[in-house]
């Protein structure tokens, strides 16, 4: 059966480790866009820190994002049609303006304040710190958009993270004031031990929250509806695609379920072991254009 949707995570998977989208990489997704396929970036970025090599691909019509706790249809020329409806009430009709389009949201699941609030209850202890993502931006403490090698990030990602985090003060007072708004809250931790320890609190105690990880410092949660399956499966439903006619590709822990969720999951070679095992099939590595590689040689598409 032929591939109809392409799910793509960006960081370290669609981009380099630099953070660029290469022309071999690019090439194949205008192919892709060109054939028909809805090529869908899957990430776990706040739509706001979506790269603009992304977001002006043309005839790109659909994002996933927060790590699929928010779904968008992107507004602009060139789109092959509007199928989808926004959702209904007011997070489903937000609308926003990102890199010269409109992006509707269609799909928005909010973490709920008790969460919030159990969260960061259990959290808070030294060497900690966190992110908020609302409305399609990330807010983060001015300590960590200063050093983020510092807490655990590495070096390739330092121009990311201060060219999209917006800083806040009071991280913490901010959360609790946003705490209704939340689209995901990420956990800064820089030390692996206190990280997992922290997972596995976290999953035993908050029954309603979503918790994965996409690089070494972060534990990224929102609410238990949330996820980059779950949204591939939503977008994929109200397009009428059935599993077998997905692919995914993918680098990180949070890219897993993803990978399983279609019907054909693809890891890059410098994925984690978790993204490794769910995939069907490995490409090369981000930064040896691992998916145009994909498309080409694994999924056969042109």
């Amino acid at each position: 059966m032929p591939i109809r949707m392409i799910a793509l995570d960006l960081d370290r998977t669609t981009l380099n480790r630099e953070g660029h989208l290469s022309q071999e990489n690019r090439r194949a997704l205008e192919e892709a866009i060109r054939a028909g396929i809805y090529v869908v970036p899957a990430s776990g970025r706040a739509a706001g820190s979506l790269p603009a090599e992304i977001m002006e691909l043309p005839g790109l019509e659909y994002l996933i994002t927060s790590n699929g706790a928010a779904v968008y249809r992107m507004e602009k020329k060139n789109c092959k049609s509007d199928t989808l409806p926004s959702a209904d009430g007011g997070a489903g009709s937000a609308e926003m303006r990102e890199s010269g389009s409109l992006l509707s949201c269609l799909q928005r699941f909010l973490l709920q304040p008790a969460m919030v609030r159990k969260v960061m209850e259990l959290t808070e202890q030294a060497g900690i710190t966190y992110e908020a993502l609302v409305e399609g931006k990330a807010y983060a403490d001015p300590a960590y958009i200063s050093d983020p090698t510092g807490f655990g990030a590495v070096r390739e990602a330092v121009p990311y993270i201060r060219r999209t985090r917006i800083p806040v003060e009071d991280i913490r007072g901010f959360l609790r004031s946003h705490e209704n708004q939340l689209d995901s809250l990420d956990i800064i931790v820089g030390d692996p031990e206190k990280k997992k320890r922290l997972m596995a609190l976290l999953n035993k105690e908050c029954a309603d929250i979503y918790v994965t990880s996409s690089v070494e410092q972060l534990i990224e949660i929102s609410d238990r509806r949330a996820g980059k399956h779950s949204a591939v499966k939503f977008l994929r439903e109200q397009l009428g695609i059935a599993p077998e006619e997905v692919a995914a590709f993918g680098d990180g822990d949070n890219d897993a379920e993803m990978l399983r969720e279609a019907g054909v999951g693809i890891a890059v070679e410098n994925a984690s072991s978790a993204c490794l095992a769910a995939a069907d099939a490995v490409t090369r590595s981000c930064d040896e254009n691992g998916v145009a590689y994909g498309f080409r040689e694994i999924l056969r598409l042109f």
